[in-house]
């Protein structure tokens, strides 16, 4: 059984070390509603347009799945509308904010709401069935199915 052992707003701050790569981990669940995803707090925010090393983790309970995909690639893949060139205004947007925040003493916690192209329980059947596999192979890791006996198998890539 896939269990969420705890939940905050914000930062996940998790990390697992893999060899020498250090991944940052923002967990997210997925029951109801699959065609979008929120990021809390400055620093989530600014680790999910800026460090390669940010990772999203989808967990589809009910199905005991966990879909992996690195931060960046996936905004670039699902966001409809999305560009590369927003950087340096999101940039600004978060420099402006930590300014502002630290010159009034205040703690200033944002949250963007991402609106999906595909579906999390879409894109997690295209990718098993292998339909259209190749466009998503960047903005998607890995797909990962907890057993009944325990472990957790690779469904994709195969």
């Amino acid at each position: 059984m896939l269990e969420v052992a705890g939940r905050r707003s914000g930062f996940n701050g998790l990390s697992v070390c893999n060899g020498e790569v250090i991944r940052k981990i923002e967990l997210k669940t997925v029951e109801n509603s699959d065609d979008w995803f929120a990021i809390n707090g400055l620093y989530g925010i600014e680790s999910l347009f800026f460090d390669t090393r940010y990772y999203l983790y989808f967990a589809l309970i009910k199905e005991q799945k966990i879909l992996v995909a690195p931060g960046i690639a996936f905004l670039q893949s699902q966001i409809p509308g999305y560009k590369t060139d927003v950087g340096d205004d999101m940039k600004e947007w978060i420099s402006l904010t930590k300014e502002i925040g630290n010159k009034a003493g205040l703690n200033i916690i944002p949250r963007v709401n991402f609106k999906l192209k595909l579906g999390i329980y879409s894109l997690v059947k295209v990718l098993e069935d292998k339909q259209q596999a190749s466009q998503w192979s960047i903005a998607v890791d890995s797909i990962w199915h907890l057993q009944e006996a325990g472990f957790w198998q690779r469904t994709y890539p195969l």
